[in-house]
């Protein structure tokens, strides 16, 4: 199950995934080499603490919505991606994981 919300920040969306028959919800990346990075949403607009979970698609849209507008309240300032330690650790992953597959195929 996917849903997307547009920002009123420039050229932002954000975009949520849950499996279709219910689970965690989480928020979308792209890492900038064509791979999707998931990271699982929590309470207050936040990745770490209580994990929100949702049955249906119902749930899953309102738990979203909740999500997005905490994200983007005064109260919790907007955090680029690149700019989230949390984020540059898990790009930090990714690249390494692609680089290595990369050289595995050049022989190196």
């Amino acid at each position: 199950m996917r849903m997307k919300i547009k920002s009123d920040l420039p050229n932002k969306v954000f975009e949520f995934w849950m499996p279709d028959h219910g689970g965690h919800v989480y928020r979308e990346f792209n890492d900038g080499v064509g791979e999707i990075i998931r990271r699982q949403i929590c309470a207050g607009g936040k990745y770490l603490g209580y994990t929100i979970w949702a049955e249906d698609e119902t749930a899953f849209n309102e738990a979203c919505r909740a999500w997005y507008r905490s994200f983007t309240s005064e109260s919790t300032p907007w955090v680029p991606p690149h700019e989230d330690p949390d984020m540059g650790e898990i790009l930090d992953e990714v690249f390494a994981h692609v680089f290595k597959e990369k050289m595995e195929e050049d022989g190196g």
